[in-house]
């Protein structure tokens, strides 16, 4: 399967843009192998998957499907063989639907200074579900996070993090470097992401769906009651599911 879309920063200094373009043709290369090899987890999604995918999800504001997570998870049997389809349709095809990769972002002002806007970005109910879906055969993939990683780690926490580098210690001297990385997640490079991914031996369909996940994403600023014109992101780095 052709992969389509970005795997560069439109936004970026020209000197970056070059040396993006001086990459671009090998890292592409690189990805496109290993989505076109054969992966054990290109195997359809299961309804034992998608059952767990439903769980432990509360009912938030509606996105652009105007769909609630209890909704999905009372569809019964035939809504649920039907969303298990169009799932399935997704994995088969290597491609998320353009209704998934868009969202509505709503500012909510601060308490504590209310000329400020706090951004909550709201999805697809659907696409958070197979979002959790590859994340979890992801995970499986790839094994465990290493050990002094703290960020997505069930139970873990800056506190965990500093009890550790505290202990390390042991009351004797030592020199910390905390370092502020400003948009470093919203900047990251997908083209980076996929090929370390491929280096980690992620294939097939699996990649192939991470790859359109980064592109072709879209958003719109709902306030006061008017929904602004949408707007595609040059970066394509979201947040994770939840």
């Amino acid at each position: 399967m052709a992969l389509c879309g970005p795997l560069c920063f439109p936004q970026s200094p020209t000197v970056c843009l070059s040396l993006q373009a001086q990459l671009s043709a090998s890292c592409v290369a690189v990805i496109q192998a290993a989505c076109d090899r054969p992966n054990p987890a290109n195997c359809p999604i299961t309804s034992g998957e998608l059952q767990q995918a439903l769980r432990h999800r509360r009912d938030s504001v509606l996105g652009l499907d105007r769909l609630l997570y209890s909704m999905l998870s009372h569809a019964g049997d035939n809504g649920g063989e039907r969303l298990l389809d169009l799932l399935n349709l997704s994995w088969s095809e290597g491609r998320l639907p353009r209704s998934w990769k868009t969202a509505i972002i709503h500012p909510i002002p601060k308490p504590r200074d209310p000329a400020a806007m706090h951004l909550t970005s709201l999805l697809s109910c659907i696409s958070k579900k197979a979002e959790r879906i590859v994340c979890s055969r992801l995970s499986w993939h790839l094994g465990p996070l290493h050990p002094r990683i703290y960020v997505y780690h069930p139970g873990r926490n800056a506190t965990h993090c500093l009890a550790s580098l505290l202990r390390e210690l042991c009351g004797g001297r030592g020199m910390a470097i905390f370092l502020d990385l400003e948009k470093a997640f919203e900047l990251a490079s997908p083209a980076v992401i996929l090929e370390a991914l491929a280096a980690k031996g992620v294939g097939g369909k699996l990649l192939t769906l991470v790859h359109d996940f980064f592109v072709d994403r879209a958003a719109g600023v709902h306030f006061q009651g008017h929904l602004s014109p949408f707007y595609y992101h040059p970066n394509g780095t979201p947040r994770a599911a939840s």
